[in-house]
């Protein structure tokens, strides 16, 4: 194939990907302004001890989300390419509720133990209200409603940014505690715009006729059960980081980290539009008993895209970090400014990932996720441990880039040898 035609293919594909994720380009334009200006308030109110404090605290709640909830979601989309909507959703309401209830009595064992007693009610509460409004945007996933996933995605920043610009005028101190109350309020509004959204505009596909599965139980649990190990390691990769930071160096390198880190995870934003087209695309697919093979061809024009886009964005923050750092932070933050290309570099192979994911999640390859999360895992905490005490925060984040390439690598295998299968289950 000769380059012209490469770039005429290329070119009909981006076409096509704008007119049908455009509701997903505009809110992400939307998301990068408001998380810039996040990011610009938090670096000139919030000291770094504080910020520190708080994503560890934060990195805390997400293990519940991460290990439990998150699988259970992708489960429920699962489900739902093979039972009726209303059905799989009461089922899985009530999991939801069932992992909950038994994380308030964890919750209030830790708050005795402790006396944190409102902090830890803000914590759980938070990670509810999370769940409960990411299970109707799971829906929104599985069946394509590009628009109210589009209208989620651009809320959850600019609410988060009002909260924020809300607390620091209030005159009220901004501590750890405040910033949770802002979570609880950004993810309770979260919930009811997707309630709202659900009941508004509730349409749901008509499944191909098919023997339905024994039960939805014995599907969580075939789905779910590697995903529910995987996590552990997939938060181990995301999260430990911090507490390597915390462990070898002080509360305050965890904030300065946490800086640099949510500016460079800023270009998993140019990702995201492609991996839910994807990922609605591949389950499109999955119900009407294609082959893996069918998606490989976007697959392929979505890498290429992702990384001409991401690519040049990388070289720009590589040659103007310390412009950008104070530009979008302050010089408080200064030795963060460092690993913000690095870790861009980091969230475009994760995109990367994630764009392969969706075929795995779809014909239910879930093994394959828990085999490179468990090596990717092993990985950065080894290069942490390696890194940090030599290169300090920055090793942190090579860290990151080094795991993350290397977890691409060993997904662009798995990917092979699914396509070599190709064997649509039951």
């Amino acid at each position: 194939m000769t380059l012209a035609a490469t770039w005429h293919r290329l070119t009909d594909f981006v076409a096509d990907t704008w007119q049908r994720t455009a509701a997903l380009w505009w809110s992400q334009g939307i998301s990068v302004g408001a998380g810039v200006a996040y990011g610009k308030l938090t670096a000139l109110f919030v000291t770094p001890a504080v910020l520190g404090a708080y994503n560890l605290q934060l990195a805390t709640t997400m293990l519940l989300h991460g290990i439990v909830v998150s699988p259970t979601i992708q489960a429920y989309m699962s489900a739902l390419q093979q039972y009726p909507p209303a059905r799989a959703k009461r089922f899985y309401v009530i999991v939801l509720a069932v992992v909950y209830s038994v994380a308030l009595l964890g919750t209030a064992l830790y708050a005795a133990a402790h006396q944190v007693w409102l902090l830890g009610l803000l914590m759980w509460l938070s990670t509810c209200l999370q769940g409960v409004y990411l299970l109707n945007s799971g829906y929104f996933t599985a069946y394509g409603h590009i628009r109210k996933l589009a209208l989620m995605q651009a809320l959850s920043p600019l609410a988060n940014l009002i909260l924020l610009v809300t607390l620091i005028s209030s005159g009220f101190p901004v501590t750890t505690p405040a910033l949770w109350v802002c979570v609880v309020l950004l993810n309770g509004l979260l919930w009811l715009v997707s309630v709202y959204a659900t009941r508004r505009f509730h349409v749901a596909p008509v499944l191909s006729p098919q023997p339905p599965a024994h039960s939805l139980a014995g599907h969580l649990r075939r789905y779910a059960l590697p995903l529910f190990t995987q996590a552990i390691f997939s938060w181990l990769t995301n999260y430990v980081d911090k507490y390597i930071v915390g462990l070898l160096l002080t509360e305050a390198a965890v904030g300065y980290y946490s800086a640099g880190y949510s500016m460079g995870a800023r270009v998993a934003m140019l990702g995201a539009p492609l991996v839910t087209r994807l990922t609605v695309s591949v389950y499109a697919l999955r119900r009407a008993s294609e082959p893996p093979r069918a998606a490989l061809p976007v697959l392929k024009k979505s890498l290429l895209f992702l990384w001409l886009m991401g690519g040049g964005v990388v070289v720009l923050l590589f040659i103007f970090s310390d412009q950008i750092g104070a530009l979008f932070l302050s010089s408080r933050y200064e030795p963060s400014f460092g690993l913000i290309p690095v870790v861009a570099v980091a969230f475009l192979f994760l995109s990367s990932t994630q764009l392969v994911d969706s075929s795995f999640l779809a014909y239910e390859k879930t093994t394959y996720i828990l085999f490179y999360s468990v090596s990717t895992a092993v990985s950065n905490i080894g290069l942490n441990f390696l890194l940090i005490p030599r290169y300090g925060i920055s090793g942190a984040a090579f860290a990151m880039a080094l795991s993350m390439a290397f977890q691409f690598t060993l997904v662009l295998g798995l990917y092979r040898r699914l396509l070599a299968t190709s064997v649509t289950p039951s």
